[in-house]
């Protein structure tokens, strides 16, 4: 092809092209009908149910719509126990959300992580870890077990920041240094 030729094709093409990869920048994953449920099992602390959900071969890794897993809703709450199921399940600790912020908030979770989680509006970008929460929310215990079970230190958002810039910003010297620790 040449001249006219492929100049009209490139015309046709391009756009389709374009059109596409911004629709599907665009689309939210499927959530998985699953994931309600144990979210907020997590979130309310109902260790029993997060339990009889692993035992029954239920996904760690679970996410709603928006990329939120059970291990982050342990990090939140600071739930060290259902954290440490989580993760001896295959929970994985380095697994980010894929947009919205508090839009997915679980119906029924505590009205203090609703406040945590008004004051985290606008700190993340979309790509959110368990330990991004753990560090900016001061759980140093939690950030210390997702480190030491595999939770990537030099990992950073869209916004280039990572656990340990998010713990300089926040002033917290212990966790900084335990961040260090695990570099």
């Amino acid at each position: 092809m040449r001249g006219w030729q492929g100049i009209v094709l490139m015309s046709c093409i391009v756009p389709t092209v374009l059109a596409l990869w911004l629709l599907a920048s665009q689309r939210k994953p499927l959530a998985d009908p699953a994931a309600e449920p144990i979210l907020q099992s997590v979130a309310t602390g109902d260790t029993l149910r997060v339990t009889r959900y692993l035992d029954d071969g239920g996904n760690p890794n679970v996410q709603d719509s928006y990329g939120w897993t059970p291990l982050m809703w342990a990090a939140i709450e600071d739930r060290r126990e259902i954290a440490r199921k989580l993760l001896d399940a295959g929970g994985w600790p380095d697994q980010v959300t894929t947009g919205g912020n508090v839009k997915c908030l679980v119906p029924g979770s505590p009205s203090e992580t609703r406040r945590k989680l008004d004051e985290l509006r606008g700190l993340f970008s979309r790509e959110t870890t368990a330990l991004d929460f753990a560090v900016y929310l001061r759980h140093r215990e939690m950030a210390e077990l997702l480190l030491t079970r595999g939770a990537t230190v030099k990992r950073t958002d869209t916004r280039h920041e990572g656990a340990l810039a998010i713990a300089r910003r926040a002033g917290d010297l212990r966790m900084v240094q335990l961040i260090k620790r695990h570099q």
